[in-house]
């Protein structure tokens, strides 16, 4: 098949909702995905599905067997492998046409500027507050807009979902996460960002996650749980991972989901939309600029 029939196809069954001008501009543009496990791998393979023709794919990480109940690219055959390279093999699976860079280290501060570089939009899918230290003030600085998606902080909140734009291209006064946050580091230059200083943000961020995690569980109500018993929960934080284990995969997957569709939104000069959706009940906790209704029309 080449390249003409390949896009084709892939166009075949959205012709009515891109005209060719969005077309052209999905197949040019470039976006780079900084963190790929259970939401940052389904926005890659959503947007090569849709048309878009270039991608920059950042994870130092290797799938391990843990991966497999809710990362698209983890399976029996991709274990031990790093997630960037299997994502750029994947993408090119599906379109052997676009163009596919992998940075097996991560964004880091050494090679942010270089993953930015003719970048249109950065999905930051980290997890570490140092690398969304990093990414927020060179995509700032680039004018490079930012799109998130996140499963909302545990307990009690796992089923709700985020998805959080960034404008810094349209809206360059824009506060980042670090500055909107207070982050400690938000008044440090860039030259002050050391890597000491980094790992330290990140080792305070853990440490405040765990000491939030046993109060909420200690103070909070079973029925923010779940169906969990708040005994069983109590008895799992003798366990070092027990913050890690609180993933439901179709709310990891469908918050990437949702965020490709901002991402194309951006990209098409759509409005966007920022928002939370508790999966349990439908609601909706929180909405900026458009209703719910709107985003699919």
């Amino acid at each position: 098949m080449n390249e003409r029939k390949l896009y084709e196809s892939l166009w075949d069954r959205s012709r009515l909702l891109f005209s060719d001008d969005d077309r052209a501009k999905l197949k040019k543009a470039t976006i780079a995905i900084c963190g790929l496990g259970g939401i940052g791998c389904i926005i890659p393979e959503m947007l090569v599905r849709t048309g878009v023709g270039h991608f920059k794919l950042a994870d130092p990480g290797l799938y391990a067997p843990t991966d497999l109940g809710r990362q698209l690219y983890a399976t029996t055959k991709t274990l031990g492998r790093n997630k960037a390279v299997v994502a750029k093999e994947r993408l090119l699976d599906i379109n052997p046409y676009c163009d596919v860079e992998a940075y097996t280290d991560g964004a880091q501060k050494e090679n942010i500027f270089k993953i930015l570089k003719g970048t249109d939009i950065l999905c930051d899918q980290s997890d570490a507050p140092s690398q969304i230290i990093v990414q927020c003030r060179a995509a700032k600085k680039m004018g490079v807009p930012i799109i998130s998606a996140a499963r909302s902080g545990f307990p009690g909140k796992r089923w709700m979902i985020e998805a959080r734009v960034w404008d810094f291209k349209r809206k360059p006064e824009t506060q980042t996460r670090e500055e909107s946050n207070g982050w400690p580091t938000h008044n440090l230059t860039w030259e002050e960002l050391t890597k000491d200083v980094l790992n330290k943000s990140d080792e305070e961020n853990l440490r405040q996650r765990e000491q939030k995690i046993r109060e909420e569980i200690l103070n909070g109500s079973p029925a923010s749980f779940g169906n969990v018993s708040q005994d069983y929960l109590i008895e799992q934080l003798l366990d070092d991972l027990f913050f890690r284990k609180a993933i439901c995969a179709p709310i990891s997957n469908l918050a990437g989901i949702l965020s490709s569709t901002e991402v194309i939104k951006l990209l098409l000069g759509w409005k966007t939309t920022t928002y939370k959706l508790n999966m349990l009940d439908g609601e909706i906790h929180e909405m900026q600029e458009e209703t719910w209704s709107r985003l699919y029309k």
